[in-house]
């Protein structure tokens, strides 16, 4: 009996210490988790407010897609400065007001410390007035210049696609080389065709250039025939276009039904597989001033933006199978990356001011579109040597100039 009670005691002892040995261990483990929880840092939540459905998908979709590429990206290497990115984004639906609304909720609500969008000029114009009053930091995704312009009440408000003084500065350069002397505008009847037309008129002065029709569309007419034929009847040498899918689409076509001549040239806004595609046969032979992203193959090794550009068409065709790349998912691409680089130089405590700050001192950056060097007069940051003209030939980007 006194053998079987010590076996017990010395069992019962063996199991407390090996009970108090697990109940340390889980404690030791615990300690570990709270640890590692508790230095985990907050994520760094910013917003985006794009065209992603609507008559402006075509736009906002790229965008979309180039932007949560960049989010997965950045997030898989660690975040920035340590912090994961929180994306907070929206679809307008291709609506103004709704973008309004969504814009105010995002900055209200979510507290972004800067957001990136929308995709067309008349609401980037009036979304860069919300930054400016709220005094968060926007990059857009539009072309006009008023988004950013006059820089004195534009603070806040930066873009990412050229602007239309460079657009139409490299656009009438080529003209004026080729003898192209008399041009006819053709437009859609919005914020993006009456900036540029504007643009144009000086870009013209300047080089000699004369406009012999002036015609605009609404964006949801489905023919410009009327207003193609009053061009034809002004003769002139060159047809420019400004103007987006599917309105773009149209013009093309009924330039085809038409048999004109004269070249016609779209601004950036179709530099995009789906506007051959929209355009169909009457694509062939059509130009468009474009960046350098549809003809990247096309450049030589020397261009420096080469290695960049092949990445992000790799990237987004290959390893994300988004499909063909476009300006537009480009310049969705380069305004989310303006954003992240400004927030890394802003610090591992940044807030909006400081933020805007980094934007505006964004130097020598490589971007997809161009390389961006921004200024307190200056929130787009690109030159007319960013952009290119092509030609679609045999429904393929060619390099012309």
């Amino acid at each position: 009996m006194r053998i079987v009670k010590r076996l017990l005691v010395v069992t019962l002892a063996v199991l407390l210490i090996l009970s108090v040995g697990c109940s340390n261990g889980n404690k030791t483990e615990q300690k570990a988790d709270n640890k590692t929880q508790s230095t985990e840092k907050e994520p760094y939540v910013l917003g985006a407010v794009l065209d992603i459905t609507g008559t402006n998908a075509s736009l906002g979709t790229p965008e979309r897609d180039s932007i949560l590429m960049k989010v997965k990206e950045i997030n898989d290497q660690g975040g920035i400065n340590g912090h994961k990115i929180d994306l907070k984004i929206y679809d307008n639906g291709s609506d103004e007001t709704k973008s309004l609304m969504l814009t105010k909720k995002m900055i209200s609500d979510d507290k972004v410390l800067a957001f990136v969008g929308p995709s067309v000029s008349g609401t980037g114009i009036a979304m860069a007035k919300i930054a400016e009053e709220s005094q968060v930091p926007m990059v857009a995704v539009a072309q006009s210049v008023k988004i950013v312009s006059p820089p004195e009440t534009h603070k806040y408000a930066f873009k990412s696609p050229v602007a239309d003084p460079q657009l139409t500065e490299r656009l009438t350069e080529y003209l004026k080389k080729n003898n192209l002397i008399k041009v006819a505008w053709l437009s859609q009847n919005n914020a993006m065709g009456d900036t540029g037309l504007a643009e144009l008129q000086k870009s013209a002065a300047k080089n000699g250039i004369q406009i012999v029709s002036i015609q605009k569309f609404e964006a949801t007419d489905t023919d410009a025939t009327t207003q193609l034929t009053k061009i034809k009847a002004a003769n002139p040498d060159a047809i420019l276009s400004w103007s987006i899918p599917p309105g773009s689409g149209v013009v093309a076509k009924n330039y085809h039904d038409l048999g004109l001549k004269v070249p016609i040239f779209f601004n950036q806004g179709n530099g995009t597989q789906a506007f051959i595609k929209l355009a169909g046969e009457a694509a062939e032979g059509l130009y468009v001033i474009t960046t350098k992203l549809v003809i990247a193959d096309q450049l030589p090794d020397s261009d420096i933006l080469k290695p960049v550009l092949l990445k992000y068409i790799d990237d987004y065709e290959k390893k994300n199978n988004y499909g063909p790349v476009s300006n537009f998912g480009g310049n969705g691409y380069d305004a989310f990356c303006l954003v992240l680089d400004a927030l890394k130089r802003a610090g591992d405590n940044p807030d909006r001011a400081k933020i805007r700050d980094e934007l505006e001192k964004t130097t020598n950056f490589l971007g997809v579109t161009g390389v961006y060097n921004m200024s307190p007069t200056d929130h787009t940051g690109l030159t007319a040597k960013d952009m290119v003209i092509v030609k679609i030939v045999n429904g393929k980007w060619q390099l012309v100039d």
